[in-house]
């Protein structure tokens, strides 16, 4: 091969990594947006400046390690309920806690609004995790079955 012909293969090798790592970069760093229980939409922030409007739980082993958050609006005659969920009872931690569940990139964490049969928001969820098992209780409750935290699956699993 010819001097020429090896700095062109290396060139193009050299933008095929940049390209490569450029799309695994730009990967979402999660929507933190989802409709409003009056309308509208609602974002991550406006739930976080509104906490005193919201009953706050966690699925995780600590509140320090949680693997999802549930946001409830108190203000509404709905319910959502779960065997695992944790009251979050130190409110002044609820950043930290917010930061740990984005932490897990990889699995592109998002806020989903948790929408019974008749298509009306019964809360938020922060989570990691979209395959997210629910079952309607009546017309007022809905049940979220446990999320398995994405620090205890197997690495080579894609699901």
């Amino acid at each position: 091969m010819t001097r020429s012909a090896v700095i062109k293969m290396m060139a193009l090798v050299f933008l095929a990594t940049l390209l490569v790592a450029g799309c695994v970069t730009l990967k979402s760093s999660g929507l933190f947006v989802a409709p409003g229980y009056k309308g509208d939409t609602i974002t991550l922030k406006q739930i976080r400046d509104n906490l005193d409007n919201f009953d706050v739980f966690f699925m995780g082993l600590t509140e320090e390690m949680p693997t999802a958050l549930l946001f409830d609006p108190k203000d509404d005659d709905k319910r959502v309920v779960g065997d695992r969920w944790e009251k979050v009872t130190n409110l002044d931690k609820i950043d930290d806690m917010i930061a740990f569940v984005k932490s897990f990139t990889e699995f592109d964490p998002r806020l989903f609004a948790v929408m019974g049969p008749d298509n009306q928001v019964y809360g938020y969820l922060l989570s990691p995790r979209v395959g997210i098992a629910t079952r309607v209780i009546d017309d007022k409750t809905i049940y979220i079955y446990g999320i398995r935290s994405p620090l205890y699956l197997d690495k080579r699993r894609f699901f």
